[in-house]
């Protein structure tokens, strides 16, 4: 299992821990053993290792700066670049 599913699995255990002792204040010392849990970290691997590729570069640099909207654009996309931004369908 991936650390990030692993991680992603525990947050939702932590989460409803957290609920259980809302609602039954009587369990907290089990639960408070699942809410202590820690996650699993692991070297992760992010778009900054690639972010001076040269299909990114090619991107900005096929933006015309000299607009408002140009500007605005390259603001955009260099943002979300630089702070490995992800694209999640609905």
């Amino acid at each position: 299992m991936a650390v990030a599913t692993r991680n992603a699995r525990l947050a939702a255990m932590h989460a409803f821990a957290r609920f259980l002792i809302s609602e039954h204040p009587e369990y907290m010392d089990t639960l408070q053993l699942v809410v202590t849990l820690p996650f699993k970290r692991a070297r992760g691997w992010h778009l900054s290792n690639i972010s001076m590729s040269p299909e990114i570069k090619s991107v900005l640099a096929r933006i015309a700066r000299r607009t408002p909207s140009g500007q605005r654009d390259y603001a955009l996309f260099s943002l979300m670049f630089n702070t490995d931004a992800r694209v999640q369908g609905s």
